[in-house]
């Protein structure tokens, strides 16, 4: 697992700099973001964000899409100990059906807990199967698309298979306006 970082710095009128660039004004609250990679995958960015105040103290963030604060873990995990190979074969031995690679994906995601604690959030290892796609388009006004999933999820922390969860992403447009969403729940 590696890490990579960086720090900016704010005061009330906005942004103030960061660690590689001059800062023009006295900074009153700092933001670390910690991009993650695991073995040789892909870098996910900013996944780690913890915010300080002037006096160097953390700001609990409860923030819907910020990926902001601590995962309570045992003393003794220090790495994630997952990968995608084990991964992938424990999902088809869950229930992942489709052997197309195309259809497969995975990644690191955190999920908040929307609470403004200190430990307000943890860790999971999703590998998602894409399983179906309803399109609902109206050429004269809003159109819409859901993609659906079966998202096998573990702890990224131990490897453990942690269960099987159907989710959705949706696409949604008309002529001035649209918005896509992350995976959702779909009941």
């Amino acid at each position: 697992m590696h890490f990579d970082f960086e720090c900016n710095a704010y005061d009330d009128e906005g942004y103030v700099g960061s660690w590689t660039e001059p800062m023009e004004r006295k900074p009153t609250e700092f933001i670390f973001k910690y991009s993650v990679r695991l073995d040789s995958s892909d870098w996910y960015e900013k996944m780690i964000g913890i915010e300080l105040d002037v006096n160097g103290d953390y700001v609990p963030n409860e923030g819907f899409s910020n990926n902001f604060g601590f995962e309570r873990i045992p003393s003794g995990y220090k790495t994630f100990q997952i990968n995608k190979a084990k991964a992938i074969e424990t999902a088809r031995n869950n229930g992942l059906i489709n052997s197309g690679s195309e259809k497969i994906a995975e990644f690191l995601t955190w999920e908040s807990f929307n609470k403004p604690e200190f430990y307000n959030g943890e860790f999971k290892y999703y590998i998602t199967e894409f399983v179906n796609e309803i399109k609902n388009i109206d050429e004269n006004g809003r159109s819409r698309i859901e993609y659906k999933y079966h998202v096998y999820y573990f702890n990224p922390w131990t490897g453990e298979f942690l269960g099987k969860k159907k989710m959705k992403s949706v696409k949604e447009w008309e002529k001035n306006s649209g918005f896509t969403t992350g995976l959702i729940p779909d009941e």
